[in-house]
């Protein structure tokens, strides 16, 4: 994963070959992978923001991902669903101000200038809630438990 700092904000994200965003080279996210730790690393990481934060999914605050007993999950992502656009935002902001920049990714494929000529017109309200309401959260190799518990905490 890869570090950048803009403008005092520290952006911590998760995607291959990042070296177009200056900060890191794509063989910093390799290097686990070759010596088979960095789906283990994340997903233990995946696993304790999951526990840290299945109170708050637990009282309806917000929805955690749901990996089936029939998937596996690589961890490359944890995300939350919150219920709204405007909670999101908070939350964006409020992580933003503790210098932690998580983001949102989803742009519905319907409502792209790619594909908005080819979409016959239907409402696809899920789609649209996942855009408004899906925040991503730090994920990357070098995340410590204590970057976990923070950056939950704050959330809390």
């Amino acid at each position: 994963g890869c570090r950048v700092e803009h403008d005092g904000v520290l952006a911590l994200h998760d995607f291959g070959g990042c070296g177009a965003y200056g900060g890191c080279s794509q063989g910093d996210v390799s290097r686990g992978e070759r010596d088979g730790t960095y789906v283990d690393g994340v997903r233990l990481l995946w696993n304790l923001y999951y526990e840290h934060l299945n109170p708050l999914a637990e009282v309806g605050y917000v929805r955690l991902p749901d990996v089936p007993d029939y998937a596996t999950n690589n961890a490359h992502m944890f995300y939350l669903v919150c219920n709204s656009l405007e909670e999101r935002t908070e939350l964006i902001s409020k992580l933003k101000q503790n210098d932690i920049l998580a983001v949102f990714h989803y742009l519905s494929l319907h409502k792209s200038p790619f594909y908005a000529e080819k979409h016959d017109g239907r409402k696809l309200i899920q789609a649209d809630r996942y855009a408004d309401c899906l925040v991503r959260l730090p994920m990357y190799y070098d995340l410590t438990d204590s970057n976990i518990t923070t950056i939950s905490n704050i959330i809390e």
